[in-house]
């Protein structure tokens, strides 16, 4: 499992936290990807469930109109890691969102009876990096702007 990291403006007053808890995002503008992904019901309903709300919502499709959006409107932009930090330049930053309910978890499901080499390949190979990804210990890195 793997945090949702929060992309905001390296001038926005959490960017001197370590990582972000969902109680400091109250009455923020909120960022999500459309509304058709999942996540995007399960964002809202956790910080619903804590007392937190958004005081608006903006949608995007692709982390640059993510950051485009960030910087528009002051917003605090969800995202999996690969694409906060692909987006955190040029004024911006990235921050962990410190939220055991909303996590990304990767699934692969395949039928047993799979006669295609290609696919019982993949798999193995699949299978074999995301157990190595969940041992791995991240490194702390500096976060100073």
């Amino acid at each position: 499992m793997i945090p949702f990291y929060i992309v905001m403006s390296m001038d926005d007053e959490l960017s001197a936290y370590r990582e972000i808890h969902l109680e400091q995002m109250d009455e923020r503008n909120w960022i999500l990807l459309s509304q058709h992904a999942h996540m995007y019901d399960t964002i809202l309903s956790v910080g619903a469930d804590k007392g937190i709300h958004p005081s608006d919502i903006y949608h995007f499709t692709s982390p640059d109109e993510a950051s485009e959006l960030v910087r528009e409107h002051q917003g605090l932009a969800y995202l999996p890691r690969a694409a906060a930090w692909k987006i955190a330049r040029d004024g911006l930053t990235v921050r962990p969102l410190a939220e055991d309910r909303l996590r990304l978890i990767t699934c692969l499901a395949v039928h047993a009876d799979s006669k295609s080499r290609l696919i019982n390949e993949f798999v193995k190979a699949t299978g074999k990096k995301l157990v190595g990804i969940g041992q791995r210990v991240q490194r702390n890195l500096p976060l100073s702007a």
